[in-house]
């Protein structure tokens, strides 16, 4: 079988090499000639314009790239469906996009096409996660999820790059999967806090906090892709890997590590617990390798459809677009606050004010 990866950036280099390993003839297509050079170099051909039955599309091009991307799929004169057409999550960034999208869906004469595509988070298949699930036994009360990690490199070079959603567009997409995968009804929130926070002189500099209600749990997501991060109002000039999910329950406190052992490859889980009646402490570590689950569970067919389809990846991005437009945006003069040693922000809709 072949597998069409669109963008050949850090992640599709990854997924090249995966889908290498399972078997597959991989083909690549970038519009950046230089990608593909690389590409060439890494073993792997150039698309070739062949896509027929036995074809898998990985669309792996930059955040705010997804919906151009698939846009040039559906557009393609194809004389075969695709077997499988993957996408990161969002599957568009913006309410432009979104209204093109659903014109162009509308019409497609090939109305089958959107039945193949799926969402290609493998969070969904993670084994850290369904222990975690399968370790609450009483109401949850609060969640904190954090996903950060110094991105600003990457961002420079073009990848993971979002110019609509920003640092929204980024991780926080993974983190909606996580809280799925938390049976967390996302179309159930009654309602949503969110702030940006940007370097003054550095746009690409910048973080997320939202804070999510549904009836009976508290949610607190954030994600910061530069070399700062906010946590309880405090700065900190420092961003290391972070890969977390926090959980308080009636009876039991969990704390979910995405690779957290130093020296380990990556894709291991840590979950440690605790008993408050009881006063112990239980820790799990697991092999999580959930990426290469995902992609073997898309070959043969066993995707969680309701998770991975097209209306689910529908609803995320238009819920993403949603907690952007909700967004306060918040400047940050690191100058004055090296100086004074007070966090002096400008605030996009009141003006100056120090917090």
């Amino acid at each position: 079988m072949r597998v069409l990866i669109i963008g050949y950036g850090k992640i599709g280099k990854i997924k090249a090499f995966l889908w290498k390993k399972l078997g597959f003839r991989v083909y690549v297509f970038d519009i950046n000639n230089n990608a593909g050079t690389r590409a060439l170099k890494d073993g792997f051909k150039l698309f070739d314009g062949l896509i027929d039955r036995d074809t898998i599309i990985d669309i792996s091009s930059s955040s705010g790239q997804h919906f151009s991307s698939l846009k040039w799929l559906i557009d393609y004169p194809l004389t075969d469906l695709p077997k499988l057409i993957l996408i990161e999550k969002p599957l568009f960034s913006s309410d432009e996009e979104n209204k093109l999208y659903e014109k162009l869906i509308k019409t497609n004469k090939q109305k089958n096409l959107m039945d193949r595509i799926y969402l290609n988070d493998s969070y969904y298949e993670s084994e850290g996660l369904k222990l975690l699930v399968n370790s609450i036994d009483s109401r949850v009360k609060k969640i904190k999820i954090d996903l950060s990690k110094n991105r600003l490199h990457d961002i420079e070079n073009g990848r993971f790059s979002d110019e609509e959603l920003m640092s929204i567009g980024i991780e926080v997409p993974h983190i909606l999967a996580v809280l799925q995968i938390l049976n967390i009804n996302l179309k159930k929130i009654v309602d949503i806090e969110s702030r940006i926070f940007k370097d003054s002189e550095k746009e690409q500099n910048q973080g997320t906090v939202i804070k999510l209600k549904t009836e009976e749990t508290l949610i607190e997501i954030s994600s910061f892709l530069g070399n700062f991060k906010i946590s309880d109002d405090t700065i900190a000039f420092a961003n290391t890997d972070v890969r977390k999910v926090i959980i308080e329950t009636i009876n039991k406190d969990f704390l979910l590590e995405f690779d957290p052992i130093k020296g380990l490859p990556r894709y291991h889980s840590r979950l440690s617990t605790y008993d408050k009646q009881n006063k112990v402490n239980k820790v799990f570590t697991v092999q999580d390798n959930h990426l290469v689950s995902h992609m073997k569970k898309l070959i043969v067919g066993e995707q969680n459809k309701k998770l991975i389809g097209y209306d689910n990846a529908e609803f995320l991005a238009r819920l993403l677009i949603d907690i952007k437009n909700r967004s306060h945006t918040l400047k940050i003069n690191f100058k004055n606050l090296a100086r004074n040693n007070t966090l002096s922000v400008l605030d996009e809709n009141e003006g100056m004010k120090n917090a």
